[in-house]
């Protein structure tokens, strides 16, 4: 289930029942809750009721769900980066790599960074998908972030930054 509680009074607000378990922490914008479960889908909620607005079923597990704009984008445990309409749950684009990831794809100035499991950190373009550039690390990238220009992860016995 996604629960909504009332932090006042401790009282659910709503439940949304889902088919498998749920632990990747939902993302909220003004309108919505999207947030993904081991069935591989994605999920839109009204923030409000919980009532669905429509899902997404991707090839593997969904990890963290980012918002920009009237889009979604997300990536998948199997190295894929989705990007959907926020409004309908169409797919806009995708992009697959090789090898499994637990990282999470990040966006900055109209840039999603994704760290692979075939040892590239890619940079990509949010509107339409396309690969900007990559960079080879020496193992799987992980969960990179990025502070003044400088894009910070890990890759194995290394932890990097680029500019």
């Amino acid at each position: 289930h996604l629960n909504a509680i009332d932090i006042k009074n401790n009282k659910e607000i709503w439940k949304f029942k889902v088919n498998q378990k749920t632990y990747i922490t939902p993302s909220v914008d003004d309108r919505c809750i999207y947030f993904s479960s081991f069935d591989s889908t994605v999920y839109a909620l009204n923030k409000l009721t919980g009532k669905k607005l429509w899902s997404f079923k991707a090839n593997s597990v969904p990890t963290h769900i980012g918002i920009n704009e009237d889009k979604v984008f997300f990536n998948t445990l199997e190295s894929e980066v989705y990007s959907l309409s926020g409004i309908n749950g169409k797919l806009i684009w995708k992009l697959k790599k090789d090898g499994k990831t637990w990282s999470r794809a990040i966006l900055t100035d109209g840039i999603i960074y994704f760290g692979s499991g075939d040892n590239y950190l890619y940079a990509i373009d949010s509107h339409n998908g396309k690969e900007i550039w990559k960079f080879k690390a020496e193992d799987p990238v992980q969960r990179p972030a990025i502070n003044n220009g400088v894009v910070y992860f890990g890759s194995g016995d290394f932890f990097y930054a680029i500019q």
